[in-house]
């Protein structure tokens, strides 16, 4: 396979209404983490026992504190944090904050786009162990598992994470299972591909874009480039909005945006000769 640009998927209209251009993604590692008995017991031995729901949760704590700071080892230690994502704060923008209180269901604060893109994350995606039926059951569970998603900005890697990671894990004599890994990947702003897509959107809007040095969420953009040997990639021609319910129910983008779109699309091409 051969590219001189590719344009990723994904980026729509932003919160503040303007035409998103995000111009990386944040990369992730995927874990499962359990703790493991020989067998059920009788919640009557709850002072000599070993209980693996407990163990997971003490560990949890440990892994991530109250204020959502992850402590791992290094975590933070290579981060490197563009100048303009401190100016991505809902008053500078425009964006009215009562959207995406409906969008998500509750109220965020004025830096929460500064948040989504700048921060990496330790996400508890689900947590099992023990008797959950109806009723009662005294019972100290032989098992309990816990699924965790790290969202990892641009120059963390995900085998430094798990590395530090998997020495946390050690300590406590938990088990860990890797389900997934993706690097993080960013493309400069003053790109062909980036400038390319700012102008035209300009042209079609008649408005200044949202750039984002990058999405909150990840794709193997890193994997892409590596593979065809280039860093000019960006997001942007996307039809969706803040309220698109975008990979949940009753998805939708509107019919204008649409249109947009594919004049965006069209001025776009315009500009890379193509």
């Amino acid at each position: 396979m051969k590219a001189d640009y590719i344009l990723w998927e994904g980026a729509g209209r932003g919160p503040n209404g303007a035409p998103q251009v995000v111009l990386g993604v944040k990369g992730l590692l995927y874990v499962q983490i359990s703790a493991k008995t020989p067998k059920d017991l009788h919640s009557m031995y709850a002072p000599i026992a070993r209980n693996p729901a407990w163990e997971l949760l003490d560990f949890l704590r440990e892994l991530r504190g109250p204020d959502g700071r992850v402590n791992i080892p290094g975590f933070y230690d290579d981060i490197l944090v563009p100048p303009s994502v401190e100016g991505l704060t809902a008053s500078k923008l425009g964006i009215d904050l009562r959207l995406m209180k409906e969008a998500l269901g509750y109220e965020v604060q004025d830096d929460f786009l500064v948040k989504l893109v700048r921060d990496p994350t330790c996400n508890l995606d689900g947590i099992q162990s023990g008797y959950t039926g109806e009723g009662s059951k005294t019972v100290i569970p032989s098992h309990a598992f816990v699924k965790l998603d790290f969202r990892l900005v641009p120059r963390q890697q995900p085998k430094v994470v798990l590395a530090a990671l998997r020495e946390m894990v050690k300590k406590r004599n938990l088990e860990m299972m890797v389900l997934g890994e993706e690097e993080p990947f960013r493309t400069c702003e003053d790109s062909e591909i980036a400038k390319a897509l700012i102008d035209s959107a300009r042209e079609t809007f008649f408005m200044e874009p949202l750039v984002l040095p990058n999405s909150p969420g990840t794709g193997p953009m890193a994997s892409v480039a590596r593979t065809l040997g280039i860093g000019q990639i960006a997001d942007g021609v996307g039809p969706d909005n803040p309220g698109s319910n975008i990979h949940s129910f009753n998805e939708f983008i509107y019919k204008r945006d649409y249109r947009l779109c594919k004049e965006w699309m069209v001025n776009l091409l315009k500009r890379l000769g193509v």
